[in-house]
């Protein structure tokens, strides 16, 4: 309103007193604009606008009398008389205020083509500015990203409309999306708070802080007794040996390591409570084990991000803008691996087994709670007992005899499974127990039938896991650690690894390695607010051991489903 009354204003001094009627009839136009009655507005500037020799006023009563129309609802009229007077007058001195309002017009009647068009005509910078804020209310209102993606390739160059699309694209995990979002924030240069909410502006540092709080039980080393936790060293080593090679690239990670079963401390509370603690850039937590809803809170009340190394459940995090859990969360894996047997599966039966860890159960049960939603049925559920699982393997593996005829005998028969490969559709198999696993493979060679079955790639880790009992059987490998096998950056690895430390690295070590590296690279192009940089990012497969994606969400959504093939592990959902 501001931009219209100026202009109106400035438009009497044109007048001459010659034309003292003509005037006197838009200022009667202007205090009815003024006082809102638009319409009887529109009739006085038309009346002004009727003289079209020697009016020196003309160009201004037809673009307020096209503002009246477009306050009185008439979009379409207004639009008419816009267009009518850049025809007329393309070189008025007010034009880019007409460019605006046309533009606008266009816009609400649905036109962005013209009304793109009208706004690119727009030059001076204040006019501009005003320009731009309109062109985004507008954008923001297109209801399709088809819609977008057709407007975008028209006007390749237009940075608000890019924008927008990779604000939509964002939201969807599909590798073309992110590949196009990629593409934009790199076109576009758009910061990663403008894709996405972020809860604190983000912050460039020569150097970071980061507290690693694990349960290193470091005195029973002193102490000459059983040591329980060695895989939280070996997720250090890891950590360490990632955080050196930062160090060449000019990404500076100081890491300060907390003892949380160390004698001296009482809970991890005494730790979260100390000084320097609250001055840390980030921190990485061991959640195994127990729940994560206290270190958490207090992530957020002290606006720090937190690294959740492993996987787990995620109901304490849920709605927490500050932690990111490396590996997927239990409902994720499940979910992944349920859409992928529905896809891949006719048959809608399913036989879930599991171990008595707190994970499994809880894995177990999301696979139950979405098979069901997904239409398939659970013939059996069962939790395994015995060292073995031997007992609920032998149910499955129990036969009955069915007729045979031959020539020689009619009455021959033949001993086929009990409970059919259709009856029992595919087996979930939730569990790290060797004894176990072996027990299932065992089952499976004994039936012949090929059962479709799914357990976790960790099994690798086995050494009385034979992979090639794993591939002659078609075993699906669920990839909670999402190794790349084969690949150049695992290859290095590990030869750094033994070169460092003489020994193999373990899977925790490729898990503290792996998260070292994400993160440094993500603190390079986020600073401080890493976390959600990656949150805004797709598929991230290069340069690292394992995949990520965390689109929008706290856990990894990347959740591969494996098969050997010729000695070589391959992802078959992809």
């Amino acid at each position: 309103m501001k931009r219209i009354l100026l202009v109106l204003s400035l438009c009497l001094l044109f007048l001459s007193v010659d034309a003292q009627d003509i005037r006197n009839n838009f200022s009667r136009a202007k205090e009815q604009f003024r006082v809102g009655n638009f319409n009887q507005a529109s009739q006085l500037f038309a009346s002004v606008a009727e003289l079209t020799s020697g009016n020196p006023y003309l160009n201004y009563a037809i673009f307020y009398q096209g503002l009246s129309q477009f306050k009185a609802g008439n979009i379409s009229a207004a639009r008419d008389l816009f267009v009518q007077l850049e025809t007329r007058s393309p070189g008025w001195e007010r034009r880019e205020d007409l460019y605006y309002w046309l533009a606008k017009s266009e816009f609400e009647l649905g036109k962005y083509p013209q009304g793109f068009n009208a706004l690119e005509k727009i030059r001076s910078a204040s006019a501009k500015e005003d320009a731009n804020a309109m062109e985004a209310e507008y954008v923001a209102t297109i209801e399709s990203v088809e819609q977008l993606e057709s407007l975008y390739r028209s006007y390749p160059d237009n940075a608000r409309l890019g924008l927008e699309l990779a604000q939509r694209l964002i939201v969807n995990t599909d590798r073309n999306s992110q590949t196009r979002v990629k593409v934009l924030r790199e076109k576009f240069n758009f910061k990663v708070e403008e894709l996405i909410d972020t809860p604190v502006a983000t912050e460039m540092k020569n150097s970071y802080n980061a507290a690693v709080v694990l349960p290193f039980s470091l005195h029973l080393l002193k102490a000459g007794g059983t040591y329980r936790n060695s895989q939280y060293m070996d997720f250090y080593a890891g950590l360490k040996l990632a955080n050196r090679q930062l160090r060449t690239q000019g990404i500076n990670i100081n890491l300060f390591n907390y003892d949380i079963e160390s004698r001296d401390i009482s809970s991890p509370s005494s730790i979260l409570n100390r000084p320097e603690v609250k001055g840390m850039d980030f921190m990485i937590y061991n959640q195994l084990g127990g729940t994560q809803e206290n270190v958490a809170t207090y992530a957020s009340e002290n606006l720090m991000p937190l690294v959740l190394p492993f996987g787990g459940g995620v109901e304490d995090i849920v709605d927490n803008p500050w932690a990111l859990m490396m590996r997927p969360g239990n409902e994720t894996l499940s979910k992944k691996v349920i859409e992928f047997a529905d896809k891949s599966f006719n048959n809608k039966n399913a036989v879930i087994i599991y171990s008595t860890s707190k994970r499994d159960e809880e894995i177990a049960n999301a696979y139950k709670k979405t098979a069901e939603e997904l239409g398939f049925r659970v013939v059996m559920m069962e939790q395994i007992s015995g060292p073995d699982g031997s007992s609920i393997f032998q149910r499955l593996s129990e036969t009955r005899q069915m007729p045979a005829p031959t020539r020689d005998d009619p009455n021959a028969t033949r001993a086929v499974p009990a409970m059919t490969k259709e009856e029992i559709g595919h087996i979930f198999l939730a569990t790290e127990n060797p004894a176990v696993i072996v027990s299932a493979l065992s089952l499976l060679t004994i039936r012949g039938d090929k059962v479709p079955t799914f357990g976790f790639d960790t099994w690798l880790d086995r050494s009385n896991i034979s992979e090639l009992q794993l591939e002659r059987l078609g075993v699906y490998l669920v990839g909670y650690n999402g190794v790349q096998f084969g690949g150049e950056t695992l290859k290095k690895f590990r030869e750094e690894y033994v070169r460092t430390y003489g020994t193999m690295p373990t899977t925790y070590s490729s898990f503290g390695y792996d998260a070292m590296l994400l993160i440094g690279k993500a603190i390079k192009e986020y600073g401080t607010q890493f976390h959600i940089g990656l949150k805004s990012e797709g598929l991230i497969l290069e340069d690292v051991l394992s995949g990520y994606q965390f689109t929008q969400q706290i856990d990894n959504q990347y959740v591969p489903i494996l098969k050997l093939t010729n000695g070589v592990l391959q992802a078959v959902n992809e």
